[in-house]
C-alpha cells in the first residue's frame, strides 16, 4: 500500500469510533488469518502437522485460518507461536501506528518507554498532531518575521560609513584599489623604434 492510502487510512478513522472500532476487528481476524497461514506454509508444514505440533485439532487450525470463523485467544496465540517457534507481540498502539503498518509507511519504534506503555486514544492523537502543526507554523512565521527584521535593518545604497558596516558586520574586508601599469602606444613606439635603429647600426 503506498502513502495515499494512508492518507485514506487516516480520513476513515476520522469517521467515528465505531468506524475505528470495526476496522480494528476485522484487521485482527484476516490479520491473524493470514499470517498464521502464510507462517504455517513457509515451513511446509500441513494443517495436520501444525495441529499435532500446537497440541490442537486439524478443524481447529483450519477456522484459524479463516478470516470469517477464526477468534483466536491470547493462549491460543501463544501455543500457536510456540509450536512454530516464533516470537508474539500482543500490544495497544495508537491509529497512527495502525496506518502505518497496515499501509507499509517506515516508522521509528521507541520501544519500552513510559510514553510508548501509556497509548493516547485517537482523539487525543488528533489534538497532539494539532499542537505540533501550530508550534511548526509558529516557528516557521517567527523566523520570517526575524529574517525580514534583519533586512530592513541594512543600510541602504550609499548610507553608511565604513566604520559603521565594519562594526555590524557587514563588510569583512576592505581592498585598497591598486593602481594598474598603462602603457602607452608611444613608449612602445619608441621602443621598437630603438630596436631598429640598433638594429641598422649592426648592419
Amino acid at each position: 500500500m503506498s502513502l495515499n492510502s494512508r492518507k485514506d487510512l487516516q480520513a476513515r478513522f476520522r469517521r467515528g469510533k465505531s468506524v475505528r472500532e470495526r476496522f480494528v476487528e476485522s484487521h485482527l481476524g484476516k490479520g491473524i488469518a493470514f499470517q498464521l497461514r502464510a507462517t504455517r506454509d513457509r515451513k511446509g508444514w500441513s494443517q495436520d502437522r501444525l495441529a499435532a505440533e500446537s497440541g490442537m485439532t486439524q478443524n481447529a487450525i483450519s477456522r484459524l485460518e479463516s478470516a470469517e470463523y477464526g477468534k483466536p485467544t491470547i493462549t491460543t496465540l501463544r501455543r500457536l507461536a510456540a509450536a512454530m517457534d516464533v516470537g508474539l507481540i500482543v500490544r495497544f498502539v495508537p491509529f497512527s501506528e495502525l496506518a502505518d503498518w497496515i499501509s507499509g509507511t517506515p516508522r521509528v519504534n521507541m520501544g519500552l518507554s513510559a510514553d510508548t506503555i501509556a497509548i493516547p486514544s485517537f482523539p487525543e492523537e488528533e489534538e497532539q498532531q494539532g499542537r505540533a502543526i501550530i508550534k511548526c507554523l509558529t516557528q516557521d512565521a517567527e523566523e520570517k518575521v526575524d529574517q525580514e527584521t534583519r533586512i530592513s535593518t541594512l543600510p541602504r545604497s550609499g548610507q553608511g560609513s565604513l566604520e559603521e558596516l565594519q562594526s555590524r558586520g557587514e563588510v569583512f574586508e576592505s581592498r585598497e584599489r591598486q593602481p594598474q601599469a598603462v602603457t602607452s602606444q608611444f613608449a612602445i613606439g619608441n621602443t621598437s623604434n630603438t630596436s631598429l635603429g640598433v638594429a641598422g647600426g649592426l648592419q
